[in-house]
């Protein structure tokens, strides 16, 4: 197992994967505990696909047949941003859209194991059945915060993940890396909406992250104040810029050299006039075009109008 282990690895690092750790594949019945408890409270807001797939999500085996070992990798996205404009995004949403440039790598490892050793395997980018966070945790990539984010010593907690389920049995990564939150509580403290209830917990329907990119146009958000004062058309990273482990990542800060985005802060009232097909050729290749335009033009008026 551990030269196959090595051979994976070095696949992995000549394809440009920055980080990449193994876990045990198990049923998740602590998480799955968790994630009712948040269901009930309505901690999940409507995202009815959460709701209806706990087992799944928490039993690899569901997804693929004789599951072994859950494959994680990290990829890193630039931290040090200076906003110009009034109107910010997440930075993750400035780069290439991550599910793509993720989604590829984990297929071209999944032909590896496939052609080479004759494996099963199933790729999650933040859109499967799959708890990519947790895996994650488990795998040793870094430890979860109390913004819930994964957090590491070599990225901070700016990396977006990508999980490969697969039947080949592996060594497993070192065990879990020890928290090391301690008493901190600045993330819990700066949220504008306190939408972190717990440690490791987010009420969703309190979330900017979550009003920006993912409530539906039916939804009620009652948090337009906050949304206007923080100016997040697209998401929201105040709870990973106070934090301590992340402030290493954020020196020399750099204008945004990408002009498509550039033009979408500064000429932000354009956004009222762009057509369903010109949004979608403009922004093919960003992770903002997962919004659809009608909610993105809802996000402006909320900041322009609130």
């Amino acid at each position: 197992m551990k030269y196959i282990k090595e051979e994976i690895i070095n696949f992995a690092q000549n394809i440009n994967i920055k980080k990449i750790k193994f876990a045990k594949s198990k049923i998740l019945a602590e998480k799955y505990n968790e994630l009712k408890y948040r269901t009930e409270c309505g901690y999940l807001g409507e995202m009815d696909f959460l709701k209806k797939t706990l087992h799944k999500r928490t039993n690899p085996n569901e997804i693929i047949k004789n599951a072994k070992t859950i494959i994680v990798i990290a990829e890193p996205y630039t931290a040090n941003i200076k906003f110009s404009s009034k109107i910010k995004i997440a930075k993750y949403a400035i780069a290439s859209d991550y599910h793509e440039t993720i989604y590829n790598k984990l297929q071209q490892l999944q032909e590896f194991i496939s052609e080479k050793y004759n494996a099963k395997s199933y790729i999650s980018v933040d859109a499967g059945a799959v708890l990519e966070k947790e895996w994650a945790k488990q795998a040793g990539i870094g430890w979860q915060g109390k913004n819930s984010l994964i957090i590491s010593e070599e990225f901070g907690s700016y990396f977006n993940i990508g999980v490969l389920i697969t039947d080949l049995e592996l060594e497993i990564s070192s065990e879990e890396i020890k928290d090391k939150c301690g008493n901190c509580n600045l993330c819990m403290n700066s949220c504008p909406t306190k939408a972190i209830v717990a440690p490791g917990i987010i009420d969703v329907k309190k979330c900017i992250s979550y009003l920006t990119t993912e409530a539906k146009l039916s939804e009620e958000i009652n948090y337009e104040k906050e949304i206007k004062e923080t100016a997040y058309i697209f998401g929201c990273d105040i709870c990973q810029d106070v934090c301590p482990h992340n402030s290493k990542f954020q020196k020399n800060k750099q204008e945004i050299s990408d002009v498509k985005i550039q033009e979408l802060l500064n000429e932000t009232e354009n956004i009222l006039f762009l057509s369903n097909k010109q949004f979608s050729e403009k922004f093919n290749n960003y992770a903002i075009k997962r919004l659809r335009l009608n909610r993105l033009k809802r996000n402006y008026k909320l900041i322009k109008n609130s």
